[in-house]
């Protein structure tokens, strides 16, 4: 008979297991509801977890259950979400998902090969190096690119599965250079939004004749959603124009710098390309005022017809040629040495060349996509230096002085206050535009150049000091001398652009204080310059020649009075911006490891190199 004490035990622990069981098929049901939020994947491992639950309660292990949370549930589908944003897709798989799956496998077969089938030691030492340094340097690079991203994106990759157009657009894979319209239309909103910049009020008035085909394109907000966008087209119109605008330039004198409109009227014949900057701006063409929204768009467009776009593909020659490198060095040793009988036992084990070519092909895609990172921030930082000589070539009224290539950006009015302040827009915008890339970009620059430094530091104390008492294989010396020259190349071209941002932004206050004294002169001759009938016929300078046929029309409409006070009105914007500008170089220049670049320190960096090449090579013959 069974006791009452243990009765009533076994009614309570009945009740706690009616109790659990209860709970358990409200977390089952909690799931089932939220089931129609998640992706298919999700739903199956939801569906999965709920038949384990009942499952093990089924088989009594209640107690192990109630170790199982809720919490743990949602990290594996976070972990799941998180595989399918690298790759791994619900329906079939993608191309990065058998890169990877490839490069882990001939990782795994080359490691196997080097721990259980080295008895003779024939396998590459050097070839594992790059590996191992390569895998550091991809950890960092993947490391930084998730760092750098938005929370709000990274909440969202939590919560539902991108689809590939938004994965271009979040990551821009061609790098920051190639995005597209559409895409730039919402990064130009958000920039505009972060710094401050009205839409009313970003206009710009132009002291160039437009023609039809740039006209529909800045005046037409919906001309990308109209038409579609074709790179390559842009690229040879852009092309034409520049050599046609060029070629109009050479039959000009500097006297009549601006001929009749029936001598200055050229089309390219094989693009239909009307070159208006030659002809003379008419009243309407002086006073439309072009959004400087969609004048930003379509310059920021035209940087990749300047800009080359770096392709994955074409760092796959120097990764090959940097890869085998170790391999033609140690067989050249090899056969050096003239011992046939190891030659033969090295070069026909099927584990030999099983491990070389696995790590090579490894080493191949990991440096060539390393290269590929560093090579887009060297062409972030060029972008950036081509926005600032556009913006350079907005204040020259001279354009014999500008460079061919930068011709079609044209001259801004800068006697109209608001323009100018636009131009100051413009300018800001040019440099905070892709801001996260930017940081990405001198964040991989930053890590490379403290790691690369090290190495380099290591192998010149080897070089002058250690060789004698440390001996090192020629493959792995040459190697890594190769590596790091590679690496510090495309570091120079970052930092070399980078300095002429800087130096750049002083040649921006130098033209503003040329167009202040001008402005100044102008409105000391300003009334022989209105009442003069021939005084358009003597002057030289296109400074003076826009100043007076926009004025001229001024008056008519609104009086003298009303001319002078713009000009009044634009010296003081000028100096507002001059101001703006000191500031921002004295406090926001590019800098690396906090120091400022400049072209004196690219000089400096120049000749250390080629001091460093002449000490090396003295140190071994003598000569000095």
């Amino acid at each position: 008979m069974i006791e009452p004490t243990s009765m009533e035990n076994f009614d309570s622990t009945r009740t706690k297991r009616h109790d659990l069981k209860d709970s358990i098929d409200d977390i089952i049901n909690l799931y089932e509801k939220s089931q129609d939020q998640i992706s298919n994947r999700s739903e199956a491992l939801v569906q999965s977890f709920g038949r384990t639950v009942r499952y093990t309660y089924s088989q009594g292990k209640t107690n192990q259950m109630t170790n199982w949370s809720l919490d743990e549930a949602i990290i594996g589908l976070d972990v799941l979400r998180s595989f399918q944003q690298r790759g791994f897709k619900d329906k079939g798989y993608s191309i990065s998902y058998w890169l990877q799956i490839s490069q882990w496998l001939a990782l795994m077969i080359s490691l196997t090969l080097l721990i259980f089938s080295n008895e003779n030691e024939v396998l590459s030492k050097t070839v594992l190096m790059i590996t191992i340094i390569q895998i550091l340097m991809r950890c960092m690079i993947i490391s930084v690119r998730y760092a750098t991203t938005n929370d709000s994106s990274l909440q969202s990759q939590k919560q539902r599965i991108f689809s590939q157009e938004e994965m271009l657009n979040e990551w821009v894979n061609d790098g920051w250079i190639s995005i597209k319209p559409k895409q730039l239309d919402a990064e130009i909103k958000n920039c505009m939004i972060r710094n401050e910049v009205e839409n009313v009020f970003f206009k710009f008035k132009f002291f160039l004749k437009m023609n039809e085909y740039y006209k529909d394109r800045l005046l037409n907000f919906n001309y990308v959603n109209e038409n579609p966008y074709d790179p390559k087209m842009d690229a040879k119109i852009y092309k034409n124009f520049v050599a046609s605008y060029s070629k109009g330039q050479e039959q000009q004198t500097l006297k009549r710098s601006q001929i009749s409109d029936d001598q200055t009227t050229q089309k390219d014949n094989a693009m239909n390309i009307h070159v208006s900057y030659l002809e003379t701006p008419s009243k309407d063409d002086l006073f439309t005022y072009f959004p400087g929204r969609q004048v930003l768009r379509e310059q920021f467009l035209a940087f990749r017809n300047i800009v080359p776009t770096y392709k994955f593909f074409k760092f796959f020659p120097l990764a090959i040629s940097h890869c085998i490198l170790p391999l033609i060095i140690e067989f050249y040793q090899d056969c050096m040495l003239g011992e046939e009988d190891y030659y033969r036992e090295k070069y026909r084990t099927g584990q030999f060349w099983t491990f070389n070519i696995l790590l090579l092909y490894f080493n191949i895609m990991t440096l060539g996509t390393n290269l590929y990172f560093i090579a887009l921030g060297s062409q972030d930082m060029k972008r950036r230096m081509v926005a600032m000589r556009s913006c350079e070539s907005h204040l020259e009224p001279n354009r014999f002085k500008i460079k061919d290539i930068y011709k079609a950006f044209p001259l801004i009015n800068f006697f109209d206050p608001k323009t100018l302040l636009s131009w100051m827009d413009l300018r800001i915008m040019y440099l905070d535009m892709g801001r996260r890339f930017f940081y990405r970009f001198k964040t991989y620059a930053t890590v490379y150049l403290i790691f690369y430094s090290f190495a380099g530091t290591i192998f010149l104390a080897w070089y002058f000091v250690l060789y004698q008492e440390y001996t090192a294989d020629l493959s792995m010396i040459v190697t890594i001398v190769s590596e790091i020259l590679i690496t510090f190349l495309f570091l120079y071209k970052t930092f070399y652009y980078g300095a002429q941002v800087n130096e750049i932004s002083n040649s921006h206050l130098l033209r503003l204080s040329e167009i202040k004294s001008i402005m100044q002169r102008f409105l000391q001759e300003w009334e022989e310059c209105i009442s003069s009938k021939k005084i358009n016929d003597v002057l030289l300078n296109n400074t003076y020649k826009n100043a007076f046929l926009y004025f001229k029309y001024k008056t008519q409409d609104v009086g003298p009075k009303c001319g002078k006070m713009d000009i009044k009105r634009s010296l003081e914007v000028l100096e507002a911006i001059q101001e703006r500008l000191e500031k921002e170089i004295q406090f926001n220049p590019i800098t690396i490891l906090n120091i400022p670049l400049n072209m004196t320190i690219i000089n400096a960096i120049r000749t250390s190199f080629f001091s460093l090449i002449i000490a090396m090579i003295n140190f071994k013959i003598k000569v000095f």
